[in-house]
Parts: C-alpha cells; structure tokens; sequence
C-alpha cells in the first residue's frame, strides 16, 4: 500500500529520519504551525507490530511515495 504525491520530494537522506518520533522534515516548523511529529513514527510501530514495514521513497509522480508493506 502506497500513498504518492507529485511534489517536491523529500530528500532520501532525511527520508529514513521522518519515522523517528518527533522529526520533520522541515526543521524551522514548530508546534504552532504543524503537528507533534508523531504520525509516521505511529504507522512505523503499527506496521512493525503486524510484522510489516514502512518506508519512504521516490514517487513515479516525481514526488514522494509512503509505503507500508504487510506479510503474506
């Protein structure tokens, strides 16, 4: 399962980091403008806990892809 966008992109350095609870992407957002940085670190442990994983990557839209994978 994937959801993709066709915007800018993340840089894959910082992708791997956007799972880590309380990172962003954009380091000057605070918590006034944006959330807690929680959301991915979230979906990284329910997908874990189910034997899964999740992981950002390049998107064929030229942007971002958010993928999550699941056992067979």
């Amino acid at each position: 399962m994937a959801v993709e966008d066709a915007g800018p992109g993340i840089d894959m350095t910082q992708a791997q980091d956007l799972f880590e609870a309380f990172r962003r992407g954009d380091p000057s957002r605070s918590r006034k403008s944006g959330g807690s940085g929680l959301g991915l670190a979230v979906v990284k442990a329910i997908a874990e806990a189910h034997g899964g994983r999740a992981f950002c990557q390049p998107s064929g839209l030229r942007g971002s892809a958010f993928c999550m994978t699941w056992p067979l």
